[in-house]
């Protein structure tokens, strides 16, 4: 399964090349939510905001807050 991660004013992050802010949303691919959860949590040190299903991504007035899309981690 994939859930997506948002995030704050405050966190940045820079993974394999890639930026990722309050403009986009991370994609993180895992066994169930919660282990998909917990690479969140390592990947971003727990510095994130929220989750959500991957079905937002087809959420066009969800979308419009993130203009850089969703991002694979």
């Amino acid at each position: 399964m994939k859930i997506l991660i948002s995030f704050g004013q405050d966190h940045v992050h820079y993974i394999n090349d890639k930026t990722f802010d309050h403009n986009c949303l991370a994609i993180i691919e895992g066994e169930n939510w919660n282990d998909c959860r917990d690479k969140a949590h390592r990947y971003f040190n727990g510095k994130f905001c929220t989750d959500y299903p991957i079905e937002k991504l087809n959420d066009p007035n969800f979308m419009k807050w993130y203009y850089r899309g969703g991002i694979e981690v």
